[in-house]
């Protein structure tokens, strides 16, 4: 779909197409995520013009984004997307001001929309709902109703214990430490990775960013 618009864009603009790129399984927040785009842009000669269907199909990032046009316009080469084109002069300063506006637009639209996401997962999860194979540690599926999960006592006490140990430490490879001497794995039975560790006190603690940023636990 996004490369048809892609291609009927530039039929009406008269563009020949020189090739087709593509990062079907990228996340777009950063370059090394999209070795597709890394190519069109080594490839990218004077002349010629990036088309996208978004700008968010090239990078996720707007300030990043910013950025890499003016390096193109520098190469004497252009970048413009079919979903929000700004029309005009690439050269042109309102031209310019209105692609840096869009770009910022399009990543607060990705954010709100994450953050939304974010609101309808949590009140899912307070419903006791399950949204995916994989339960929050902490939890454990519902004996009279597949659909839903209820907490399970004993990861609620190791939950317990990865909160008071990091506030005693401060550090989560210490908070490993101490729950694997106490015979406490994750649910493979292997010891608690960090970043596993971190994942769930993010979730669980509402100060835990606060506590890593300003080591206030």
């Amino acid at each position: 779909m996004q490369e048809d618009a892609c291609r009927e864009y530039c039929t009406r603009k008269g563009y020949v197409v020189h090739a087709v790129y593509s990062d079907p399984l990228s996340s777009g927040k950063s370059m090394k995520d999209r070795p597709g785009i890394a190519q069109a842009l080594t490839e990218l000669k004077r002349g010629m013009i990036l088309v996208a269907w978004k700008s968010n199909r090239i990078l996720r990032n707007d300030e990043i984004m910013i950025a890499l046009e003016s390096s193109v316009r520098k190469r004497g080469a252009y970048i413009e997307v079919v979903e929000g084109h700004v029309a005009g002069d690439p050269e042109s300063p309102m031209v310019k001001l209105f692609k840096k506006m869009q770009y910022i637009l399009d990543q607060w639209d990705r954010e709100q929309k994450a953050i939304e996401t974010s609101i309808k997962m949590l009140a899912r999860q307070a419903r006791g709902e399950r949204m995916s194979n994989e339960l929050p540690f902490g939890n454990r599926i519902d004996p009279d109703n597949e659909d839903r999960f209820v907490q399970d006592d004993d990861e609620q006490e190791v939950l317990k214990m990865m909160m008071t140990f990091y506030r005693e430490e401060r550090s989560l490879q210490k908070v490993s430490d101490r729950l694997a001497s106490l015979g406490h794995y994750n649910r493979r039975g292997n010891p608690w990775d960090r970043k596993s560790i971190g994942r769930i006190l993010r979730r669980e603690m509402e100060d835990y960013d606060e506590c890593r940023r300003y080591g206030a636990c």
